[in-house]
């Protein structure tokens, strides 16, 4: 079993030395993971449309056609992070599901409920599984809805998060680099 090493962050030292902070070891797993459809949400909201096919009957699985970069997939993470996969690869493409649990693990650790307390460059407060700005939030939560990636605008729930975050990423010119923890 190969273990690879993934860097989160870095910071440019005043003598010229870099210093990285490495999330976690990875321990790649040997064959990728069926996606199984998320059972039915107890708030009533119905389940999402995965982005790579159709829709998919409750308790069916969307498989990844041999055609689809599975290299993302075989990145194992922590258990607080692996156990955000099944809502990830209900919005994302399946090639970025493993970009996209990086991105959990740097920025919130996996925690729905983590804040940062320092403020951004513009005064807003980045908040929940994603990290997103709480200014930004309620347009782009609609935006999001409006454009079929259903989500209630909270905030706080991460399942709204991983919608409007898979909006941001696919709809918007920024796409991935809404985040500074971007592998």
């Amino acid at each position: 079993m190969a273990v690879v090493a993934v860097a989160c962050d870095a910071k440019q030292l005043g003598d010229g030395a870099t210093v990285r902070r490495v999330a976690h070891d990875r321990a790649l797993a040997a064959t990728p993971p069926v996606t199984t459809a998320s059972p039915p949400d107890p708030t009533g909201r119905p389940a999402p449309t995965p982005v790579d096919g159709g829709t998919v009957p409750p308790g069916g699985t969307v498989t990844v056609p041999p055609s689809t970069p599975v290299d993302s997939l075989l990145v194992m993470f922590r258990d607080e992070i692996e156990a955000w996969r099944p809502d990830v690869a209900t919005w994302f493409r399946a090639a970025d599901v493993g970009r996209v649990l990086h991105i959990i693990d740097c920025e919130s650790d996996g925690r729905w409920d983590a804040e940062n307390p320092n403020r951004a460059a513009n005064g807003m407060y980045a908040k929940g599984l994603m990290q997103h700005l709480d200014g930004y939030w309620p347009s782009r939560a609609a935006k999001a809805a409006d454009a079929g990636y259903r989500n209630g605008g909270d905030i706080w729930n991460p399942l709204d998060q991983l919608a409007v975050s898979a909006w941001l990423a696919y709809n918007t010119p920024q796409g991935f680099d809404h985040w500074e923890c971007n592998p």
